[in-house]
């Protein structure tokens, strides 16, 4: 007798037939701003995440923008998906913040600078915020996101061919090497 997959064993069955299904046409990556109390550990919200029954795998990067904001980093497909999941728990979207804005500088170090000062600080804060984004997601998603970004002037042309440099050093069949380095197809 065939058992119902586990929860877990589900969603690992879902990501892997995602990869033998057609490219997206709604490809890229935004972020969904969500209002917070208080800034927690990014562990933490994960756990929280998981308690209103989204997966985490997902998200491909939690990070705060400004005080009171979480930023969840996602694929375009998984937006609504995200947001009826997170809705149906009561939580709001702030669907016109701006991470870019010189308001969200709260630093008082910054309070006695220009607007244009503030808002030269704001989005090199964004672009750092963007560049660390990068360091944590995992390779193969690192290289589209790292577009998307660059198509956003969030990092730099330099910066992105460093980041595809790695992906060209892998070769395109490296996915189907196993850990031995020998290639099975055979």
């Amino acid at each position: 007798l065939a058992t119902a997959p586990t929860s877990r064993a589900l969603k690992k069955q879902q990501a892997a037939a995602r990869q033998f299904t057609a490219p997206s046409l709604n490809q890229g990556f935004q972020h969904l701003y969500v209002p917070v109390r208080a800034r927690l550990r990014i562990g933490q919200v994960r756990q929280y995440l998981k308690q209103l029954k989204v997966d985490n795998n997902r998200i491909l990067d939690i990070n705060y923008p400004a005080m009171n904001t979480v930023a969840f980093l996602v694929h375009n497909d998984y937006v609504d998906e995200l947001k009826l999941q997170l809705s149906k728990a009561g939580l709001q979207f702030l669907d016109n913040f701006d991470p870019l804005a010189q308001q969200h500088l709260n630093d008082p170090k910054y309070k006695d600078r220009s607007i244009e000062e503030r808002t030269t600080l704001a989005k090199e804060h964004h672009l750092q915020r963007m560049q660390r984004s990068l360091d944590f997601i995992r390779e193969p998603v690192k290289f589209a996101v790292a577009r998307c970004f660059a198509s956003k002037g969030w990092i730099s042309a330099d910066q992105l061919a460093t980041i595809l440099q790695a992906q060209q050093s892998q070769g395109p069949l490296s996915a189907f090497v196993l850990a031995d380095g020998m290639d099975h197809d055979d």
